[in-house]
């Protein structure tokens, strides 16, 4: 059995043991495997284009319904993490916005963000060129507006950094980059981010807050996401089917082991 140690130690490392957990939305099941919502109709959907390098994302139907998508994965409330997620605008003189946080609450159905102490957030509304922060008591306010207007059919590169320092006290950072179709980021749109500071107990009295991302595009704002990620999260995202990278690491794992295991069976000299 000490033979196989080795390999074995070497799958695991290499397809569980990521920094950064990350949803592209390029294999069949990533939204809804990965996701949950409590909304029931005119649904975001997975699309196999449309993505960064048009690869798979997630489209945005031009309704007035507010969406909230949750992650199924959590980490503890009381840590440091980050949000990320990419957008693709369409028409920016419109109403509509698209937020992503997180939040100590199950998906509710007709918000974006859950109510009360249980979520921090940020919302962004292309139309004004505003962004918005949520939260608990002093979160609850105007964030600013974008240094440079956001265009239409453009992709741009949303990141939120939470700080946790003590007790019930967080900082935020979020920035908003410009960003080509292929993922490469440009410019920040805020001039490097905004940091914001204030409490919130809900989340970090929760040892299993989760992120989340939502919208309403009523005016068909956007037409497509792609590529959440958040730190704090190991392990891979579920897919319906294994991606090709997954399949490419277990095959690289493996032959590294069983060389590994060769080498100790030639006899010494």
């Amino acid at each position: 059995m000490k033979r196989f140690s080795l390999p074995l130690l070497l799958v695991i490392t290499a397809v569980a043991g990521r920094a950064q957990y990350e949803v592209d939305f390029d294999a069949t099941g990533h939204l809804d495997l990965n996701f949950e919502t409590a909304a029931a109709s005119n649904l975001w959907s997975e699309s196999a284009t449309g993505g960064l390098g048009n690869s798979g994302a997630v489209a945005m139907p031009a309704i007035a319904d507010n969406q909230l998508w949750t992650l199924g994965s959590s980490y503890a409330g009381n840590t440091d993490h980050s949000i990320s997620l990419y957008i693709r605008t369409t028409d920016v003189l419109n109403a509509g916005y698209i937020a992503i946080g997180i939040t100590a609450n199950t998906p509710q159905a007709g918000i974006v963000f859950p109510s009360g102490a249980d979520y921090l957030g940020v919302s962004v509304n292309p139309d004004s060129g505003e962004f918005e922060v949520h939260g608990e008591g002093a979160f609850n306010h105007s964030g600013g507006t974008f240094e440079t207007a956001m265009q239409a059919n453009s992709w741009y590169h949303l990141e939120l950094t939470y700080d946790w320092q003590f007790d019930e006290t967080y900082g935020m950072q979020f920035r908003v980059r410009e960003s080509d179709a292929n993922g490469n980021l440009g410019v920040d749109l805020i001039n490097g981010g905004t940091f914001f500071a204030g409490l919130t107990s809900g989340i970090a009295n929760d040892a299993s807050a989760h992120a989340f991302m939502g919208g309403n595009n009523t005016g068909n704002i956007l037409d497509y996401v792609d590529n959440f990620a958040t730190t704090g999260i190991t392990g891979a995202p579920l897919s319906a089917v294994p991606e090709p990278s997954t399949y490419a690491a277990l095959l690289g794992a493996c032959a590294l082991g069983l060389a590994a295991w060769r080498r100790r069976q030639q006899p010494r000299a």
